[in-house]
């Protein structure tokens, strides 16, 4: 395997580098499809696939200097708004908006079955849309119209790499070098082939892959790349078994594949522009929130966030297959290799591990952990398929062949329809103490007890009752709007070109956002569970067992934020059981809710048979912004003080090393957590060689594992790079690390974010 980038990567890493602080082009936003003739009154499927035509023959095309994989990415983005042609009347987007739905509410988050792409191009996909519509019931008239409008969308797909076939033809006509030229003509050979015909070649899958990649991302769908070793491993495979394949060469390839996900990057914040509209917040974007925007230099309105470079792009590696045996092969190793050399964020790698795992997989993810860069993230397959298939009744063959989608959630690759939905954990205490209210706002966010009601919980028993009836009453405010939602969504958003590529679709004659997919599910999505679980630990010590305070003085007290009580807000920080530190007192309480939360996504599984439930643990790159609306905490937390991401214990309070947390964090049975509960660990090493490092963190990780540990993201790096990135970024451009839920450029990052990433235990191990 390579040890160095070749010639080629090395100039496309630093062209694209240097694109980072150049601007880019927006294009579609003023782009309709309702001034052609009749168009308004076609189904909204229809429409959908019209306004998707329109971007395949008009978005701009480019080619770029010595890359082997084409075509670009408009900058249809999550991070700076969702640009696309309408295609909804204004009567239509009125009338939806008023039940919080648009043309972006199905914004990603789904898998696309690509062996499907790969093996049958999207002729042979039409070709089982055509004997479906010659069989379908004529009185199934959205049937019908899914399935054209799918159809018509495949047809409208084909224009893309012909525009690339005829771009790079003429580009070849005027290339010198010979040896370019040979490339150019060979990249036109592939792009009039595939995606419209199977792939046989493993540059032909790999332009097949970006060609469905690149126009999802292009129009409103941001997706994944599933589980990429496994189906691109064939095409590898065979070249190699004919001797047209060397390892360098497919680096090359690999490379120059993973450099086109990360084009749309934007550093330079004089060039940062704003298209943002009702919809586009969903990674975390509020123009009133500092602790996760950063100034710009330009007029724009708005500040952009963390989440500005992020589109949901990742990939899995490694892990059991559909037979449940392992599935890791050379491609697992090259991918993630090629990502690390290259200094890339996107797409993040997800690595599989379980109990059969080669210990040289283990020692080579934990190698490229060491150099630094937070990729890949580890998961636990025999957690999380045991999970799926004892608690959701998933098949073992489906529950073995998952994989991570957008920031790590789990989904069955290729075949699940997905959405979620946070379930906000201190806003719930919150309107306990406080008569169903915020204490920041005032407005009413849950259950009134009554005024006596704070007087009636004399032991800690009734309190956490109490408490959890609140969280129950949320979890089943989000079942009860995403039930009454779901049969509105594809009305407005309808999803026919990736639905032609997600199992089950075409056959049941419906789009994906209308039970079309073979699977739907909804997670529930704790956020702020350290918090609660410290918040509960504290409670029960100081108010119930020391008796130090009575729960009345405690609610004024937080609702004082603290003034005047800071003797008392230190003990609370300091000498209570917190979770993340081994401690029985907190993680009984920790498995005590835990217990209830995936009860409470049984319950729901059991009354409704179309969608499954599952529980997860999020706050993704969020948690300032969870933080920020959040008020004191019982915890020793001020107002507004961020939250830890995700499942890791609160900043600070995970003071007796790294493997408490593991051992804290799995007191619990963590396959009932069937969608996710990622730890974020910032690690350094004492040893003195990368060896002994790579050698102390594969043992780790193995321990992780061994202990029924879910997810676990790691970051290599220390307090004092954090610093000296923070005082000088152009020396640390390259600096990656990972946040709740993506891998970010340091850099990049607001102060605020920064100043929060800082503040992580740095566990030395």
């Amino acid at each position: 395997m390579s040890k160095e980038l070749s010639k080629r990567l090395s100039q496309l890493k630093e062209q694209l580098f240097r694109g980072f602080f150049e601007p880019k082009k927006w294009w579609g936003d003023d782009l309709t499809i309702l001034d052609q003739p009749g168009a308004a009154e076609k189904p909204m499927t229809m429409r959908k696939a019209l306004a998707f035509e329109k971007v395949c023959k008009e978005m701009p095309i480019d080619l770029k200097a010595g890359e082997l994989i084409v075509g670009t990415t408009t900058m249809s983005s999550v991070g700076f708004g969702h640009t696309f042609p309408k295609y909804e009347t204004d009567e239509e987007a009125e009338y939806f908006a008023k039940i919080s739905l648009d043309r972006k509410s199905v914004w990603g988050h789904h898998l696309p079955y690509y062996p499907k792409v790969l093996s049958k191009g999207y002729y042979g996909i039409i070709a089982d849309i055509d004997a479906q519509l010659k069989t379908i019931d004529p009185s199934d008239q959205e049937g019908i119209d899914f399935l054209e409008s799918a159809r018509y969308c495949l047809e409208a797909a084909c224009n893309v790499p012909a525009r690339y076939a005829e771009l790079t033809a003429k580009a070849a006509e005027e290339e010198q070098d010979e040896t370019r030229k040979a490339e150019l003509l060979e990249i036109s050979r592939i792009c009039r082939k595939v995606p419209m015909h199977p792939a046989e070649t493993f540059h032909e899958a790999l332009q097949s892959c970006w060609f469905v990649h690149m126009l999802l991302h292009s129009t409103l769908t941001y997706t994944p790349l599933g589980r990429i070793d496994q189906y691109l491993w064939p095409y590898y495979e065979a070249d190699v078994k004919k001797g047209q394949m060397t390892q360098e060469w497919a680096m090359d390839l690999i490379g120059s594949f993973w450099i086109k996900f990360n084009e749309r990057m934007q550093f330079e914040k004089k060039y940062m522009e704003n298209h943002l509209t009702f919809g586009d917040w969903s990674q975390g974007g509020d123009p009133n929130e500092p602790t996760t925007t950063f100034d710009m230099e330009n007029d724009a309105d708005y500040n952009f966030g963390q989440s500005a470079n992020h589109w949901l792009q990742s990939a899995t590696v490694s892990g059991l297959g559909p037979d449940g045996k392992d599935k890791t092969n050379e491609l697992s190793y090259m991918l993630l290799k090629s990502i690390n050399e290259l200094e890339l964020i996107s797409p993040m790698i997800s690595a599989r591990i379980h109990k059969d795992s080669p210990k040289q997989w283990l020692d080579f993810i934990s190698a490229e952990l060491c150099d630094g860069g937070a990729q890949p993230v580890i998961f636990n397959d025999d957690v999380i398929c045991k999970g799926m298939i004892e608690r959701l009744g998933i098949p073992e063959e489906d529950a073995w062949d998952y994989s991570s989608d957008g920031c790590w959630e789990v989904l069955i690759y290729g075949k699940t329809e997905y959405s979620y939905g946070h379930i906000e954990l201190m806003p719930c205490m919150e309107a306990l103490l406080n008569r169903g209210c915020s204490m920041s706002t005032g407005k009413k966010i849950g259950i009134d007890f009554g005024e006596d009601a704070l007087d009636k919980l004399d032991t800690f028993d009734k309190f956490y009752e109490a408490y959890w009836a609140e969280v129950q009453n949320r979890i089943d405010g989000a079942l009860q709007n995403k039930l009454r939602y779901y049969s509105e969504v594809h009305k407005i958003a309808p999803e026919p070109f990736l639905s032609t590529m997600v199992c089950d679709c075409i056959e049941n004659h419906r789009d994906m956002t209308d039970r079309g997919a073979r699977y739907r599910f909804y997670s529930l999505m704790a956020t702020g569970v350290s918090h609660c679980i410290d918040s509960l630990s504290a409670i029960k010590r100081v108010v119930y067992e020391e008796k130090k305070v009575t729960l009345r003085e405690a609610v004024e007290i937080l609702k004082n934020d603290w003034a005047g009580h800071e003797d008392l807000r230190q003990y609370c920080l300091n000498r209570t059981p917190k979770y993340g530190n081994d401690d029985p007192a907190a993680d009984e309480i920790l498995e005590r809710f835990f217990k209830d939360f995936c009860d409470r996504a049984d319950y729901w599984n059991s009354k409704i048979d179309w969608i499954l439930v599952t529980a997860g643990v999020a706050t993704f790159e969020n948690y300032p912004r969870f933080g920020k609306h959040a008020w004191a905490s019982f915890d020793g937390r001020v107002a507004h003080e961020a939250f830890s991401s995700n499942y890791s214990p609160a900043v600070g309070r995970d003071k007796q090393g790294i493997t408490a947390v593991v051992l804290s964090s799995t007191k619990t049975d963590l396959s009932r957590l069937n969608n996710g509960c990622p730890i974020d660990l910032r690690v350094s090493f004492n040893k003195h060689s990368k060896q002994e490092c790579a050698d102390v963190l594969s043992s780790f990780i193995q321990s992780f594992r061994d202990l029924g540990g879910n997810i676990m993201t790691i970051t290599k790096v220390d307090l004092e790079t954090l610093k000296k990135a923070q005082q000088e970024p152009e020396k640390y451009m390259s600096l990656r690390v990972r946040l709740g839920g993506l891998t970010v450029y340091f850099v990049q990052l607001a102060k605020e974010q920064q100043d929060e990433y800082m503040r992580r235990t740095e566990h030395n191990i």
